[in-house]
């Protein structure tokens, strides 16, 4: 039989060698025909004449073929009604599957010919072309006849090719009929062979599981007449005790062994499903969605093989047990040795049964780990192909319109999908199905309009800085308010399509076209609230982008919803791959638009994410879409599976880091809800309201680390990673590839990773357990500097058993840090002696306290209120407003004033100076009458007002009066007692020293006119 390759092989060899023979033996045949102008045009006219030979000769074969495939169809349908699922063997799989891959061979040979021969009909027409264009311009009449004859010989090339080109068309045609054919018996083959060796399995099953139950049966039945022999027996003779013993050992052998008979029916079941991944194994013809499956079988055996081995070694244990009791009976000489030893036989034939089922279950699990990790190989393979396919577009203009009128059949065939069994229910359904509609549409609408009315009284939002949930909660009600007819319409039609039953996928369908309305309208308000709405657009309103958007929202829509039919109903891979790469060529686009206003997008995070998260976020957005447009360029270019495969994750991972904002957000909603409780007077709380506060904080980190952790985990579970997926695998080989060793143990990058976060999550719960101890545990300390003292010693406790933690986790042995300690000490004593100092120092300052947290001192020439007593310094906050680090050491070594070290009494000193001619006892009374009048000189101290000195001008007054520094300011004291005296000085006409009033001048006379 002639296939369509070997038919346009020898027909262009005849061509090619009649066109030789011609060239090199013109003239002689010219000596034979009839005279022609020429011997050059005698040679074209013969080569011309081959061609028409071997084009007939070519539609003689194409004719032949159509013959043969019309024969092969009938055979071929023939084949496969009488296939007899019994005799198909593998052989016979594997050589239908040779022969679809040889016409798949010869298909693409013709369409190379058919490629060429294409390509040598355009050269032909674009030199007729040329040929009748110079015609055109040629005035030479002799010139002109050679170029008519050289047009009328390249003008019958050009038929013949043509008709070449159809014949090569019909060719590609028979060779694709014959590919279908070839294709259609391999996979019914495929098919049947599969089912023949699911039955053969499944009849291996049955048999093993009969012959298996049987043998369980008999040993039934021999144990139970094993015990009515025993039940038999009488005496106490040394025959009959003898025999007593050996029966009950052959009891107990016989019932333990009829109890490993399931264990051995599962283990020959895991056998045969073995078999079976193997013979999946064997072909080389399985897809994906084969091997995917072939893989949850394999994790699946795995499964219950890792069970029986449990379970198995839990019945050694227990028997070996018995054994040991055994073997301590025999040791001692008893009336009952002869059953003693008869009992010890029994139970090593039971455990050597148990220790062969344990090596069958072992091998069992290591084959099924090795066809594991080959499935998994060959399921990547086949996985990263898939993805490599690169489909073409139309190659002819058949193609095109074939395609075009299948795009154009889509809305009756998706109508006619929807249409026809809703037609059929409503012709079908009574009185009482159409009451139940009138009532379910009447409930229906009713409920939303009762939705709209509570949409519509929604107070709008607040100036400043509102919640996250109140921010979704009023923009959800605006969305649901201006989509309250579309949703009404889309329940209403939904309805009745849940009343009458509508199947697949004429339901889906429906959603389809109802979602994608849905989205647009709900995307073109959203739109509208965040760009033009000054309420909602927290970045300014941009109209511009809005109409840029109004244009490709409903392109996007309008395509999406059409890639989902398309991908849904039965239609032809070209279309498919059309639709798809129109997706990805409208998509690039809208990601563009994306990338220009991202930070647009991210304007509703704000409550959410703090500035620094916001713009890691606006990075994370650019990264993403830039992926998106780069699968929609790898799709546009014709890798479509590659690009919905780079679609899909990006798409999965936006969804849920959205998920996890949206959680986020209203989780920190919530816990402000509860501090605003907490904080209220209007509730008594039974503990302290600082507890609350310290507790809420590290309960809502908590919660946030665990949502995080599981967004994280859902992401996987929907990309479907598990242990054994490369990715994941991967990455555990970098993360657990060892890096360097330690005292012989690996550190690898997991171990250091695990030790950092261990390290920041213990310096996080070290402040705040020193802050939940100095607030709570401590709050009857009455010294606050103890108290200080007592949380800051809480910390650094918690950070030293945290810091010991992870260095176990690391894998780091504590006696190993002997010669760390080592080389730390002469790192001390060469450079680090100021670190140690300070170090030191503070832990003095804490456990000797000399100064604390809210004493006033004066170190140095630095004066203010200590407000942090740290590790290596402490810090002042002076009067003004400045703080001062000062270490340690400084203050150890050194003298410094400590104005509240026992108390927080100070005094302060005074000189206050009169004149001779005043009345010393009055200003001294005044004094004391100031003092005494002032509210934060203390009365119960010992105030003086001494007379100082007689001076040279003056009479001078030492005043010492005491204040409280808790709460007030010794300067502004010190300011308003001398302003007091200073006012009562003056009324009663006490006098300063100072220097004599300026002596009057007179005005300058007036000048004379």
């Amino acid at each position: 039989m002639y296939g369509p390759k070997k038919i346009l092989l020898s027909a262009r060899r005849i061509g090619a060698v009649v066109m030789l023979f011609g060239a090199l033996h013109g003239p002689a045949l010219a000596q034979e025909q009839p005279p022609a102008p020429s011997g050059a045009e005698s040679v074209e006219a013969q080569a011309l004449a081959a061609r028409r030979a071997a084009v007939e000769q070519e539609q003689a074969a194409v004719a032949r073929e159509r013959a043969e495939l019309e024969k092969l169809r009938k055979e071929t349908l023939r084949q496969l009604k009488a296939l007899d699922i019994g005799q198909i063997e593998r052989v016979m799989v594997e050589q239908a599957e040779l022969k679809a891959d040889a016409e798949r061979v010869n298909l693409g040979g013709v369409e190379v010919d058919l490629q060429s021969a294409e390509q040598q009909a355009a050269e032909l027409n674009a030199a007729i072309q040329d040929i009748q264009q110079r015609l055109g311009e040629l005035k030479d009449t002799e010139a002109a006849a050679k170029l008519q004859q050289e047009l009328a010989l390249k003008q019958a090339a050009l038929e013949l090719e043509n008709q070449h080109v159809a014949n090569l068309r019909a060719a590609r045609y028979i060779a694709g009929q014959r590919l279908e054919l070839a294709l259609r018996w391999a996979q019914e083959l495929k098919s049947q062979y599969k089912t023949a060796r699911e039955l053969s399995d499944k009849t291996l099953l049955s048999d093993l599981q009969a012959r298996i139950q049987k043998e369980q049966q008999d040993l039934m039945d021999r144990a139970a007449d094993l015990r009515k022999r025993l039940e038999a027996l009488q005496g106490d003779d040394a025959a009959t005790q003898a025999e007593r013993s050996v029966l009950r050992a052959r009891l107990l052998e016989t019932e333990e062994l009829a109890r490993m008979k399931p264990t051995e029916l599962a283990l020959a079941q895991a056998q045969v499903r073995l078999n079976a991944l193997d013979a999946m194994l064997a072909g080389a013809d399985a897809d994906t969605e084969e091997l995917a499956a072939a893989l949850n079988q394999a994790d699946d055996l795995l499964r219950e093989l890792e069970a029986r081995r449990e379970f198995v070694q839990r019945k050694t244990v227990l028997w070996k047990q018995q054994q040991a009791l055994v073997a301590k009976r025999l040791d001692v000489a008893a009336p009952e040795r002869a059953q003693t030893v008869q009992d010890s036989r029994a139970l090593e034939k039971i455990l050597d049964t148990l220790d062969k089922q344990a090596k069958q279950v072992a091998f069992l699990i290591e084959s099924a780990r090795d066809k594991r990790r080959s499935l998994d190989m060959r399921y990547d393979q086949a996985l990263r192909s898939g993805l490599l396919v690169r489909q073409t577009l139309p190659g002819d203009s058949a193609s095109w319109q074939r395609l075009g009128l299948e795009l154009l059949a889509l809305p009756t065939v998706l109508w006619q999908t929807i249409s026809g069994p809703l037609l059929a229910a409503a012709r079908a359904g009574g009185a009482a199905d159409w009451g139940l509609v009138v009532l379910s549409e009447a409930l229906w609408l009713g409920l939303l309009a009762w939705t709209a009315r509570r949409c519509a009284r929604t107070p709008p939002v607040e100036s400043g800085a509102p919640g996250f949930s109140a921010v979704a909660r009023r923009l959800a009600a605006r969305l649901l308010h201006a989509n309250v007819i579309s949703i009404a319409v889309i329940g209403a039609l939904l309805i009745p399509f849940l009343l009458a039953g509508a199947p697949q996928p004429g339901f889906t369908i429906f959603l389809i076209f109802a979602g994608a309305w849905l989205a647009y309208k709900t995307a073109i308000d959203l739109a509208h609230l965040l760009l033009l709405d000054p309420k909602f657009a927290q970045r300014g309103t941009h109209p511009r982008l809005y109409r840029v958007l109004r244009w490709w929202v409903p392109a996007l829509s309008a395509l999406t919803a059409l890639v989902l039919l398309v991908h849904l109903t039965e239609l032809s891979p070209l279309l498919r791959d059309f639709v798809d790469r129109s997706f990805m060529l409208l998509l690039a686009p809208a990601l563009l638009l994306v990338l220009r206003g991202r930070r647009l997008l991210l304007a509703p995070l704000a409550p959410v994410l703090s500035p620094r998260w916001l713009h890691l976020a606006e990075r994370v957005v650019v990264i993403l879409t830039l992926a998106m447009l780069v699968s929609a360029v790898v799709g546009m270019l014709g890798y479509i599976n590659l690009a919905w495969n780079i679609a899909l994750h990006v798409g999965l991972f936006l969804l849920m880091t959205a998920l996890w904002l949206l959680l986020r957000g209203l989780l920190r909603d919530v816990f402000q809800a509860l501090r605003r409780y907490t904080s209220s007077p209007r509730y008594a709380l039974p503990c302290p309201q600082s507890l609350l506060e310290n507790l809420l904080e590290p309960v809502q980190r908590g919660a946030q680390i665990v949502l995080f952790v599981l967004a994280w985990w859902t992401l996987f579970q929907l990309y479907g990673w598990d242990a054994d997926t490369p990715v994941v695998r991967d990455a555990r080989a970098v993360l657990f590839s060892p890096l360097f060793t330690i005292d012989n143990k690996p550190i690898h990058l997991f171990g250091i990773l695990l030790t950092l976060a261990i390290i920041m999550a213990v310096v996080w719960l070290g402040r705040w357990s020193r802050e939940l101890t100095y607030r709570w545990l401590f709050y009857k300390v009455a010294n606050s500097g103890a108290r200080h003292s007592l949380s800051v010693f809480t910390q650094y406790l918690v950070v030293l058993v945290g810091f010991l933690i992870a260095l176990r986790v690391l894998g780091i042995d504590l006696t190993t840090l002997t010669v760390f300690a080592g080389a730390l000490g002469v790192g001390i004593g060469f450079g680090l002696q100021n670190v140690a100092n300070n170090f030191v120092s503070g832990i003095l300052l804490l456990i000797e306290r000399p100064v604390r947290t809210g004493d006033v001192v004066t170190i140095g020439a630095n004066e203010g209120a200590v407000t942090r007593i740290g590790i290596r310094s402490l810090t002042i906050k002076t009067p003004d407003s400045q703080e001062v680090i000062i270490p340690n050491s400084e203050v150890i070594s050194h003298p410094f004033m400590n104005w509240t070290y026992t108390d927080t009494l100070v005094r302060t000193s005074l000189i206050i100076g009169i004149t001779y001619q005043n009345d010393l006892h009055l200003a001294r009374k005044i004094i004391e009458q100031a003092l005494q009048n002032h509210p934060a000189v203390i009365k119960s101290a010992q105030n003086e007002v001494l007379l100082d000195e007689f001076g040279g001008a003056t009479v001078n007054f030492r005043v010492h009066y005491f204040t409280d520094l808790c709460g007030n300011n010794r300067q502004e004291i010190k300011s308003q007692l001398l302003f007091q005296i200073w006012d009562s000085f003056k009324r009663a006409g006490v006098r300063f020293p100072g220097p004599p009033p300026p002596p009057d001048i007179a005005p300058l006379p007036a000048p004379v006119k």
